[in-house]
C-alpha cells in the first residue's frame, strides 16, 4: 500500500490517469525541508530526493512521461536558483548546499507548538521571508522578437522556462509555447520584462510580461450610458469599435513578493499613450474571469471600469474592463 504524506496529497488529480506536476511554490518548500534534514547535501542528491518525493504516478503504476520528469527538474533547478538569490540557502566551497544563516534564523521561528521541522509534513510559510527580502531588480522592457532576434536558442529557453504561472496555466503556456508563434502570425506583440542584475550565461529572470493587439470592442449601445458613448466616441448606430487590447498579462510566480503588478500595467498603457501618438484611438481594454474579484478589484483600482461581461467560445464568462485614455 502506497502511503502518502499529506504534504503531497494535493497532488494527486483524481480524473483520468494523470498527475499535476507540483507549483513552484511547493517545490520551494519542499527543497527547504530537505536541505534542512540533511544539514548539507549535494545538487544531485537533492535533485534526486526532491523527484523520488514528487513521482507519485508510482504508486498507481501510471507510465512515467518523460516530459513531465524533465519539467520537474527544470523546477527544481529553477527554485534552487531563486533560493540562492534570496540568500536563503547558499553553496560552500567543498560543493555542498546548505540553509543560510539568514535562512536559519527564519526557521528558527517558524515551526508552530514547539514542533521541530525535522519532522513537519506540512509546507512551510515562507511567504513573509520572501515579502521582506528586496532583490534590488534592475528591470528592462525589451519586445519579445528582439530579445529572440539576440538570444541564442539554449538562452532563449531557458529564459522562457523560467516563468510559471499557477493561477492561470494558459498564461504559463503562452510565454513558454505559444509567444513565438502568435509574434510570427502577428497576433499580437509581447514584451518581457527581464532582470538585468541577475542575468548570467544561462538566462535572464523574467520577471512578468504582456502582450498587446488591436482588437475590435463590440458593445450594445443600448445598454450603454450617454456618458459611456461620449467616452469611446462611438457614432450612431456603431456597435464596433478598434481599440487597443491588453492580450496577455502577468507576473512570474518566482518573483511574485517582490515584483509588483501594477509595474506591468504601467508599461503596457505607456505603449499604447505611444501609439495612439502615432495612430490615434481612445481605449485600452482587457478581460478578466467573471469570478476572479481579486483580479478585476485589481485593474479597477488602477482605473479600468467594468463595461460588461460575456460567454465567450470556451464557455468561459469574462468581463471586460475598459481605460477611456482620452478623458485624462
Amino acid at each position: 500500500m502506497l502511503v502518502i504524506s499529506p504534504f503531497l496529497k494535493d497532488l494527486i488529480i483524481l480524473s483520468g490517469q494523470s498527475i499535476k506536476l507540483p507549483c513552484f511554490e511547493t517545490v520551494v518548500n519542499q527543497m527547504v525541508i530537505n536541505i534542512y534534514r540533511s544539514e548539507r547535501c549535494r545538487y544531485s542528491d537533492l535533485e534526486a530526493k526532491l523527484s523520488e518525493d514528487f513521482e507519485v504516478q508510482g504508486g498507481f503504476q501510471q507510465e512515467v512521461l518523460e516530459e513531465e520528469i524533465l519539467e520537474l527538474k527544470s523546477e527544481i533547478y529553477w527554485v534552487y536558483k531563486y533560493l540562492k538569490m534570496i540568500r536563503f540557502i547558499r553553496d560552500e566551497p567543498d560543493g555542498l548546499i546548505s540553509i543560510s544563516q539568514e535562512g536559519m534564523e527564519f526557521l528558527s521561528t517558524w515551526p508552530p507548538e514547539g514542533r521541530l521541522l525535522e519532522n513537519v509534513d506540512q509546507p512551510i510559510s515562507l511567504k513573509n521571508y520572501f515579502a521582506s527580502f528586496d532583490p534590488g531588480f534592475d528591470p528592462v522592457i525589451v519586445p519579445y522578437r528582439k530579445f529572440a532576434q539576440f538570444s541564442d536558442e539554449v538562452k532563449l529557453k531557458n529564459t522562457l522556462s523560467s516563468f510559471y504561472c499557477l493561477k492561470d496555466p494558459d498564461i504559463e503556456d503562452f510565454v513558454r509555447n505559444k509567444m513565438d508563434r502568435f509574434e510570427d502570425k502577428s497576433i499580437c506583440r509581447s514584451y518581457l520584462i527581464l532582470d538585468r542584475k541577475y542575468n548570467d550565461n544561462e538566462n535572464f529572470y523574467i520577471l512578468g510580461f504582456f502582450a498587446l493587439s488591436l482588437k475590435i470592442l463590440y458593445a450594445d449601445q443600448k445598454k450603454l450610458s450617454n456618458r459611456q458613448k461620449r467616452d469611446m466616441n462611438l457614432l450612431k448606430d456603431q456597435d464596433g469599435l478598434p481599440s487597443y487590447f491588453i492580450a496577455q498579462l502577468g507576473k512570474n510566480d518566482m518573483f511574485k513578493y517582490n515584483f509588483r503588478g501594477d509595474y506591468l500595467l504601467n508599461e503596457a498603457v505607456n505603449i499604447v499613450y505611444k501609439c495612439i501618438e502615432m495612430l490615434g484611438g481612445t481605449i485600452v481594454w482587457l478581460e478578466a474571469n467573471k469570478g476572479a474579484a481579486y483580479v478585476t478589484n485589481f485593474y479597477k483600482d488602477y482605473g479600468f471600469i467594468e463595461l460588461q461581461s460575456e460567454l465567450q467560445e470556451d464557455e468561459l464568462e469574462r468581463t471586460q474592463l475598459v481605460k477611456y485614455l482620452n478623458t485624462e
